[in-house]
């Protein structure tokens, strides 16, 4: 594991608010290598306790995949959760994701709940409730208490304490308010997690690669570097996902309010710097 500061060069996202200006992600590579020939460390799921779960595959010629899922911190480090793939994890410590077997299942609490065969759940919120993808295809939303309730036409891949989720709805992709109103996003992207907030991300592809993306509540998109995949976001705006075989948690330092004088010094350099990348054309 490795911790960089990243600038505006990179996989970063700028975040620019009225008087405020929001400094560099930090970004702390995760790679969780519980095997010789893993080829890879996926972070797919964060609380808003800063907890990320995910796994590692090893990849053994002329063999079937296997998968560690494991639970991180930056306090604990990494704890292995066995021979699975864990999708998500919410603020109470609950996680859900696929046994080795291909059986989903969501652990809650000392108690674990098999989802059935080819049952893949995707995300669980504070509230316990959890979201994923049957076995046909068809989305599902599954409670402790209340068992499953499916969707024909609908993929949910991403829920929030609101009971907000993101997916796909007849083959485009959309955010699924709690009422049941869809708001299509943008054509070809894969939204994977949403906050509180309403803010968004996942993926889209691009010719010959992926690129992961940060969708604003406002429905401004921000563009990961090339080759990336965001995968979850939590309410503090951290950021989890894959890049380049390795998982990766964006950290965005504190906000920092500035005088408006200086916000103004500011937009003359960016003009500066402006003009004089056109005279040197």
């Amino acid at each position: 594991m490795k911790t960089v500061s990243v600038g505006m060069i990179g996989m970063i996202l700028v975040l620019v608010a009225v008087s405020h200006v929001n400094a560099d992600y930090t970004f702390t590579y995760l790679d969780y290598t519980p095997y010789t020939t893993d080829i890879g460390t996926l972070a797919r799921g964060i609380n808003g306790n800063g907890q990320v779960v995910g796994w590692a595959t090893d990849h053994t010629a002329g063999q079937t995949d296997t998968y560690d899922g494991f639970k991180w911190s930056s306090g604990a480090g990494f704890t292995s959760l066995g021979y699975s793939r864990i999708f998500d994890i919410n603020g109470t410590g609950d996680y859900v994701g696929l046994a080795s077997n291909g059986v989903g299942f969501a652990q809650i609490g000392t108690t674990y709940y098999s989802l059935g065969a080819s049952y893949q759940p995707q995300s669980i919120n504070d509230n316990g409730q959890v979201v994923g993808v049957g076995p046909s295809g068809q989305g599902f939303l599954w409670t402790s208490s209340g068992g499953l309730t499916t969707w024909t036409e609908y993929q949910p891949y991403g829920i929030n304490n609101n009971g907000d989720t993101v997916g796909w709805y007849q083959g485009q992709p959309v955010l699924r308010s709690s009422g049941g109103v869809y708001t299509y996003l943008e054509a070809g992207s894969h939204p994977i997690g949403i906050n509180d907030k309403g803010e968004i991300v996942g993926w889209h592809y691009i010719p010959g690669d992926v690129q992961g993306f940060f969708r604003s509540s406002g429905g401004v998109y921000t563009y990961l570097e090339a080759g990336s995949e965001a995968q979850d976001i939590n309410n503090a705006g951290q950021i989890v996902g894959w890049y380049d075989g390795s998982g990766f948690l964006a950290t965005p330092a504190a906000t920092v309010p500035i005088p408006a004088a200086v916000w103004l010094l500011g937009s003359g350099l960016i003009g500066l710097i402006g003009v004089r990348r056109r005279f040197k054309r």
